[in-house]
């Protein structure tokens, strides 16, 4: 019984990517003008396939799956940060941290050739895109426009990466070290962090659809009827 549900949660995890995918292509007039949003559309279309192979790979093969799933991901994360940070320095230590993630990755596979899931790499990815989310954060609440952080489509998509980075860590990070019975009994979490995270990208997005219809009113918008 634990077994078909955990088997399910994978299957839904997988099926979760179709989520903001699909959101994106039936409002593609909407969403296919913003940079952003085609880099989600990717990112969602590469993340199913990297999910959906895992099925059909042999064990060797999952040994290059599992590092390139996660510099994709790193990729996705760090230009989506990038791209809503204004401080120019921030963002080249983004562009820095990029280029000696991917090197990293590499020397991991090739170099060191580790085989399994990889816990420092994936470590070192939630360490390094958390801290820029909070930075993104920072920004964020010190940025003196007349609208509410939560009313804007990125910081829903920022606070899913974050929870699902974040919730994930440190079963990520003990994969390794933990008896494969144990790991199981934990990793269902993992994936329900995965399909919540998907599920904020979608709140994101439906949010952006329809603030271009009604955009939203000024932070110090006030009613009249109150004075």
């Amino acid at each position: 019984m634990t077994k078909t549900i955990e088997s399910l949660f994978i299957f839904l995890g997988t099926l979760s990517d179709l989520l903001p995918l699909l959101l994106i292509l039936f409002y593609f007039k909407t969403c296919g003008k913003v940079i952003v949003l085609k880099a989600v559309a990717i990112s969602c279309v590469i993340f199913f396939l990297l999910n959906s192979s895992h099925y059909y790979l042999s064990a060797k093969s999952r040994d290059f799956i599992y590092p390139f799933f996660t510099v994709c991901e790193f990729i996705f994360f760090a230009f989506f940060l990038r791209f809503h940070i204004k401080n120019k320095t921030v963002q080249k230590l983004i562009l820095a941290s990029t280029a000696l993630f991917v090197l990293f990755a590499i020397s991991e596979v090739f170099i060191i050739k580790l085989s399994g899931l990889d816990s420092v790499l994936i470590g070192v990815e939630s360490i390094v895109i958390i801290i820029f989310s909070f930075y993104y954060l920072y920004e964020q609440m010190n940025d003196v426009s007349d609208q509410f952080i939560y009313n804007k489509f990125h910081f829903w998509i920022t606070v899913g990466i974050m929870i699902y980075l974040g919730g994930s860590f440190f079963i990520y990070i003990f994969a390794n070290q933990v008896d494969k019975n144990i790991l199981q009994q934990w990793w269902i979490i993992t994936v329900i962090l995965y399909i919540v995270k998907n599920i904020f990208f979608v709140i994101a997005i439906s949010m952006f659809i329809r603030q271009r219809k009604d955009p939203p009113r000024s932070a110090y918008h006030y009613s009249p009827y109150l004075n």
